[in-house]
């Protein structure tokens, strides 16, 4: 199987011309295989864990391009929708750099997607 699937993002990449690709729900398959699916690819990767502990994400760095933030995610959305202080982005940003994250410039800022209740939606 692993093979197929490398096999068939390589071919993807190159007939579509894609320069990047989103992967969902990467703590669902061992982190050895995105290493390769990567390198199939040959493209820029950003990758999803659902998990706001920033040593659960940043380990994905190990395997992936880049990530999204979801540290951040939850932060951000409490203090702007859930009335916590400011200070709040400054405690995450140094719990980013203390923790497993090494390249927090990699780790894709976001207020909404489709995984989770639209901000406005829940506030």
């Amino acid at each position: 199987m692993r093979s197929y699937l490398k096999k068939w993002i390589k071919e993807t990449v190159s007939r579509f011309e894609f320069d990047g690709i989103r992967i969902d729900t990467v703590p669902h398959v061992p982190k050895p295989f995105w290493t390769e699916y990567g390198e199939a690819a040959g493209v820029f990767q950003m990758g999803e864990a659902f998990n706001g502990d920033p040593n659960y994400v940043g380990d994905y760095q190990n395997y992936l391009t880049a990530l999204f933030n979801y540290p951040m995610f939850f932060t951000a959305r409490d203090i702007y929708g859930g009335g916590q202080s400011m200070y709040g982005l400054r405690t995450q940003y140094q719990n980013l750099e203390n923790s497993a994250v090494t390249d927090i410039d990699a780790l894709g800022s976001f207020f909404d997607n489709h995984d989770n209740a639209r901000f406005l939606s829940i506030y």
